[in-house]
């Protein structure tokens, strides 16, 4: 029998031919699709490179480094074939770390220098504001009338600067004073201000007060602008419409790190990042330096912070304790209630049970913030006077009842989840066993829940914690002592707000130190929850 003839009773099924070729580029998928990726992509390098060209003007190698890598990684793992899994790993991982990593990096650089109120700038710009401190006009110096120019395409080229008792006239830029031809300059001279304004000379234009601001290239400061002057040490700078050769008195070494006043001769020597003299006078502004743990140590030794720490963090660890257990037992409360199938009427009481949830958090706490007000607010309608914001006992209660308030519905629909999933039967198996129904709670129900929710309560333990939000807009961390650094009511993260931006001086090096220290006690209880939470997985 051939290949072509079929056995009676079979049907032979057609021949099978090679798969339909999906057309497309050469580097996958369809002509549209890859026109949208070259796009999108496009715009992608495009801000990558014009944060690099800023990164490399600011000489921000960190940043540079960062956008390079990005932009290669950007382009290797989107415009091949072979790097699927990449494409949805590359975006992740570049949003952790700039969004996660680069904070706490970040805040542990900031941690170990002198940063906050003095000490902003770095070194060589506070230098120059010292310098600029002690400049004085050098004696018998030349006063030039000021004339801003533009050259042929309309962009600043520099000052004119004329001499009108030698009658010459320079061309001053920060790089270089060169004289310019005044046969071909036209100056008229100014009745307001009897000053000479040039006109034009040689390929320039002189440009009138009232157009300098749209000038492109022109100094937002022109009195901060500086011209080389005639002598090693002095200067052309501008005041008040003239310029004059200047000097300054103040001489930096950067070889040695001093500063001498060549007018007293006295020295300053660096010193936690100040210009510090023998007799302690400090030139100011200070600048940033590094300190290595010296805010750690402060923060555990220094008795302005070392009391303040041991009260904050056990009243933080009350706080989100109390918190974590009142939500979680009124939550668990309600979803046991709610969740009896005899009651009717159960979506409307779990509609408005959620209702606290649905409002803005802020908002809530703000009204409360007001409710706990001692002359306008609920104290009108007790029986009694109840001090919730000058008693440090009631402002603790207070927080916790608004945090309870703000956290139940959340727990009441956790643990409504929770129980939902739990099998009917077991608690049936149960009854019938003879138990009571506080008894199949215990032993049945509550452990199963716990499988479910007890990650959820270390996540809130540790939101807690770190919940600065209700702290400042209900009690602001108070009440609080003259002189204290930390409220009574003040957390871990409060207190370094407080210390950071709510004090002076501010300090946000000693901030940044106790962040880490915040992030460190965080991590570790979080990881031993999360480690105690796996016993309860020998419940299944």
């Amino acid at each position: 029998m051939s290949e072509s003839e079929s056995v009676p009773g079979t049907t032979r099924a057609p021949a099978l031919g090679p798969p339909p070729q999906r057309r497309g580029t050469r580097f996958g998928g369809s002509t549209p699709g890859w026109v949208a990726k070259i796009v999108l992509l496009g715009a992608a390098d495009a801000v990558a490179i014009v944060g690099l060209v800023t990164a490399l003007d600011k000489k921000a190698w960190g940043y540079v480094a960062l956008l390079l890598v990005t932009l290669i990684a950007l382009n290797v793992a989107f415009l091949p074939r072979r790097f699927v899994p990449m494409k949805y790993l590359l975006p992740g991982v570049f949003f952790l770390a700039v969004f996660g990593m680069y904070p706490v990096v970040y805040t542990a650089y900031t941690s170990t220098t002198n940063y906050g109120t003095g000490h902003v700038l770095s070194r060589a710009n506070a230098v120059d504001q010292i310098q600029s401190q002690s400049v004085k006009p050098v004696e018998g110096a030349t006063r030039y009338d000021v004339t801003p120019l533009k050259d042929a395409d309309g962009v600043f080229a520099g000052f004119a600067l004329y001499d009108p008792e030698a009658e010459q006239l320079f061309l001053g830029t920060e790089t270089e004073l060169s004289e310019l031809d005044l046969a071909d300059a036209q100056l008229v001279t100014r009745v307001t201000t009897g000053r000479t304004f040039v006109e034009s000379v040689g390929g320039y234009t002189g440009v009138i007060p009232g157009e300098v601001r749209s000038l492109p290239g022109y100094p937002a400061d022109p009195d901060a602008y500086v011209m080389p002057g005639e002598g090693e040490d002095t200067a052309i700078t501008i005041t008040g419409g003239q310029a004059y050769e200047s000097t300054t008195t103040r001489n930096y070494d950067a070889g040695e790190g001093i500063i001498t006043d060549t007018e007293t001769g006295i020295v300053y020597h660096e010193k936690d990042g100040f210009f510090v003299a023998e007799d302690g006078t400090r030139l100011s502004p200070g600048f940033k330096t590094g300190v290595g743990f010296g805010n750690f140590r402060e923060v555990l030794n220094d008795t302005e912070f070392r009391g303040p720490l041991l009260r904050v963090l056990l009243w933080n660890f009350a706080f989100a304790i109390a918190s974590v257990v009142t939500t979680f037992a009124l939550g668990l409360l309600l979803a046991s209630v709610f969740n009896e199938t005899r009651m009717r009427g159960r979506k409307v009481y779990r509609s408005l049970i959620i209702i606290p949830y649905a409002l803005p958090g802020f908002m809530t706490a703000l009204v409360w913030r007001g409710m706990f007000n001692e002359t306008f607010g609920i104290n009108r309608w007790l029986p009694f006077d109840v001090s919730w914001q000058s008693s440090v006992a009631w402002s603790m209660i207070s927080l916790i009842l608004v945090n309870l308030w703000l956290g139940y519905p959340y727990m009441f629909l956790v643990n409504t989840g929770a129980l939902q999933s739990i099998p009917s039967e077991l608690k049936e198996a149960a009854l019938v066993d003879g138990a009571t129904g506080f008894t199949a709670f215990r032993r049945i129900t509550f452990p199963l829940l716990l499988v479910s929710v007890s990650p959820l309560l270390v996540a809130s333990f540790a939101f807690n914690f770190n919940n600065f939000t209700l702290i400042w807009l209900v009690t602001s961390g108070n009440p609080r002592d003259t002189g204290e650094s930390a409220g009574k009511t003040d957390i871990l993260l409060s207190w370094v707000y407080r210390v950071a931006l709510d004090s002076s001086p501010q300090r946000q090096a000693l901030a940044a130190a106790l962040s880490v220290m915040i992030f460190l006690i965080v991590a570790v209880i979080s990881g031993l929850g999360f480690k105690y939470t796996r016993t309860f997985e020998e419940v299944r």
